[in-house]
């Protein structure tokens, strides 16, 4: 899916977001008055705030590049290199969060989270690129199309994810 379908109006909005229920339970719309954060809807706050650190990180360390082509296939795929970033260290990145979530909600476990998630960004960045521009490339050369349609393409978004599984093992 697309940052730009998964930000248009809709109840999809609410699904994401909304921090009350018991898990695998959707229930779109605002939070009702009188909601009380716990640590589930803690842990949902951090994980928001992990995936908006791994996109901006990933941007950052986008523009750093040197090579101009490069740069430019990176740049319009920056939310790709975060979910590669994402898969390679799931689970130092989900560690960090369990930690965190039982602490009190304050500026400082935030800011402690953003630079691990940063740290773990800059630490697979260059394996995130290789994995998405070999990617990139293998998938043009195969389905016909440009770079800009791949990006919107969920049979490219598959391929990514794949491709990032696979450098794991």
């Amino acid at each position: 899916m697309s940052r730009k379908e998964f930000f248009r109006e809709g109840d999809e909005y609410y699904t994401v977001f909304n921090l009350t229920g018991a898990e695998g339970e959707e229930q779109p719309g605002p939070l009702p008055e009188g909601f009380a954060p716990n640590a589930d809807s803690q842990e949902r706050v951090l994980e928001i705030l992990s995936a908006r650190c791994l996109e901006e990180e990933s941007r950052r360390l986008v523009n750093k590049v040197a090579d101009k082509a490069e740069k430019g296939h990176l740049r319009k795929g920056a939310y790709y290199l975060a979910r590669i970033i994402y898969l390679l260290k799931r689970l130092d990145i989900a560690r960090a969060i369990s930690e965190m979530k039982a602490e009190e909600p304050r500026s400082e476990s935030a800011k402690r989270l953003m630079s691990i998630v940063q740290e773990h960004a800059r630490a697979s960045f260059e394996s995130a690129k290789n994995v998405f521009l070999t990617t990139l490339q293998s998938y043009l050369a195969t389905d016909a199309g440009n770079e800009d349609a791949a990006l919107k393409n969920s049979k490219f978004a598959r391929a990514v994810d794949e491709a990032a599984r696979k450098s794991l093992a």
